[in-house]
């Protein structure tokens, strides 16, 4: 009898502990997670919502629990879209927070019960601005090799010395994006510029080519 009792006693503690304490460890997964998440019912209404969401949703939890999610998603037309669209599970999205470039990963996944019963959406804010600078960066970094590259073979290649002054300010003008870019040489007398290249994104503009420009009158 005391072994059974001890058995009921020891699966009741089990039970009251497991039932208890993993609510909470759920809770506090969920609550420092720095993705934000979303959980909407089948009604449409938003039963969950961690502290990231609220804070890129620029919403309070009293003001979000049990409202319906296409009010809370409103004001951010990528979710929004996906909120509507129950075929689509993902998509980019991106925003100015502080007059600052934020991009995201917007995911929403279907959520069932134990009987596969459907209860809900799940929705996932990943803030993906690092990796999209990253991207960017290397995109860049590319861009400047390929133009280092098309400068080596104009200059190996080409004997005319004009043809490669005209190159260089062009390929400098397409890397830096600059709407202009020009070459300019210093006279003998170290008193004047002379611009010997000039590449005008827009060709419709004067080019500056052969302008001197004297030192003297310049800061």
């Amino acid at each position: 009898l005391f072994s059974i009792s001890s058995v009921f006693a020891t699966w009741g503690l089990y039970y009251y502990r497991a039932t208890n304490v993993v609510p909470v460890i759920r809770n506090r997964i969920v609550e420092e997670m720095q993705d934000g998440t979303i959980l909407v019912d089948s009604q449409g209404l938003v039963m969950d919502i961690n502290p990231t969401a609220l804070k890129i949703l620029n919403q309070s939890e009293n003001s979000a629990l049990g409202q319906k999610a296409e009010q809370i998603f409103m004001a951010w037309p990528a979710l929004l879209e996906l909120f509507q669209n129950r075929g689509k599970e993902n998509a980019e999205s991106m925003r100015l927070v502080e007059d600052i470039q934020q991009h995201y990963d917007l995911r929403a996944a279907y959520v069932f019960d134990r009987k596969n019963r459907l209860i809900g959406r799940l929705f996932t804010i990943y803030d993906i601005t690092e990796l999209k600078r990253n991207e960017q960066e290397i995109l860049r970094q590319n861009e400047e090799r390929a133009t280092f590259y098309r400068l080596a073979v104009a200059i190996t290649t080409v004997l005319d010395v004009q043809a490669i002054l005209n190159a260089t300010s062009r390929e400098l003008g397409e890397v830096l994006y600059a709407s202009s870019c020009g070459i300019a040489l210093l006279n003998n007398a170290r008193n004047e510029l002379h611009v010997v290249a000039d590449y005008r994104r827009n060709p419709k503009e004067t080019s500056a080519m052969g302008v001197r420009i004297p030192l003297e009158s310049n800061p």
